[in-house]
């Protein structure tokens, strides 16, 4: 399968997306990256005419739906057969307002890691997707709703994030070494248990980041980086070792 992600902006690591492309990849599926242009997203589609194609879009904010759900709705306009799946925050926190509109074929809501891995999946063994965790699908006039997996447990099982998507030309590179937030703030979608990378896990990608990727430095993409004292000594205390 050919998974085409749109994005606004080119030259900014997509932690998520990033992330969901290096599974993906493992498992044998094309990801690619187009910048939200009415030209570069046509020249990419038809370059890749002879693939099965599916259009990813992820929405942090009413700003990013408004302008991503636009652009969809022009692809599918001369695209109808491509399916248009929707994830991100903003997706999670509204699900009801994103499926409703024209051009939106699926939306999943939380972890997107292994429920996209099997949708795509499913396409390409053509078997069913509208009975898959995580996903509501739309198909057929109606609205396939379906429950939320657990959330993953073990986050050093994941690979590391696909720095090749995106072309950075300055020397900062972005990290997430936990998900979820203690927290129970009702406008947060990291509410939820909290998990945590191992201190080796999180380094061993520190490593890979400055010696192929010039990294110099780190932004760390955590909701509550700093919530586990016990954690965060071992991990300042290892730093200068390694």
């Amino acid at each position: 399968m050919y998974i085409l992600f749109v994005v606004m902006n080119f030259n900014i690591e997509k932690l998520g997306i990033m992330m969901l492309s290096s599974i993906l990849k493992k498992s044998g599926h094309t990801v690619d990256v187009v910048e939200m242009k009415w030209n570069k997203i046509k020249n990419k589609l038809k370059y890749h005419n002879n693939y099965s194609t599916v259009l990813c879009y992820s929405l942090h904010s009413i700003v990013d739906s408004y302008y991503y759900i636009k652009i969809n709705y022009k692809i599918k306009k001369e695209n109808p057969k491509m399916l248009s799946l929707f994830g991100g925050p903003y997706t999670t926190s509204f699900p009801e307002e994103i499926i409703n509109y024209d051009g939106v074929d699926g939306i999943c809501i939380g972890e997107g890691d292994y429920a996209l891995l099997d949708l795509v999946n499913n396409l390409k063994e053509k078997k069913t997707i509208t009975n898959i965790p995580n996903w509501w699908i739309k198909q057929d006039g109606q609205i396939f709703r379906n429950p939320c997996r657990p959330l993953i447990d073990n986050l050093d099982k994941l690979p590391f994030a696909d720095r090749t998507l995106f072309k950075v030309s300055f020397p900062v590179r972005s990290i997430s070494t936990s998900r979820g937030c203690i927290f129970k703030c009702s406008f947060c979608t990291e509410r939820g248990r909290f998990r945590r990378r191992s201190v080796d896990n999180v380094i061993a990608e520190l490593r890979e980041l400055k010696a192929n990727y010039n990294a110099k430095f780190i932004y760390f993409a955590d909701s509550t980086f700093n919530i586990s004292l016990p954690w965060l000594k071992i991990f300042l205390r290892d730093i200068p070792k390694r």
